[in-house]
């Protein structure tokens, strides 16, 4: 049993020093701050995805003690939660080439960080 809690122990320790850091409580250069940003979801977008941009919200808070907006088109920065072929604002995007989508067109429960 002691093995095993040890070799846990170092599993642990080892993914955590291969993940990469996407969150950061310092400003970094090419970052923007998630508590200043706008989580923007189309009102044509599936029920269940309108959640997910509100748990995220909710997410951010309890992580930062602040609330970043839903849908606040004024925001200096965006974060778009949209289905492909199913949110007119991510298409729209899609189809200006402002969003390349080939790492996660035609998968389930994909996301990206451009």
């Amino acid at each position: 049993m002691k093995k095993l809690l040890v070799l846990l122990a170092l599993l642990t320790f080892s993914c955590q020093l291969t993940m990469a850091q996407y969150v950061n409580f310092d400003k970094q250069q090419g970052g923007f701050d998630l508590t200043k940003c706008s989580i923007n979801c189309a009102d044509d977008e599936w029920e269940g995805v309108k959640i997910a941009a509100q748990n995220l919200q909710e997410d951010i808070y309890k992580v930062t003690g602040a609330r970043p907006a839903l849908n606040n088109p004024n925001a200096e920065y965006k974060l778009i939660v949209g289905t492909i072929g199913k949110s007119k604002t991510t298409d729209a995007l899609i189809k200006k080439q402002k969003l390349d989508v080939a790492a996660v067109k035609g998968k389930w429960e994909s996301g990206m960080i451009t």
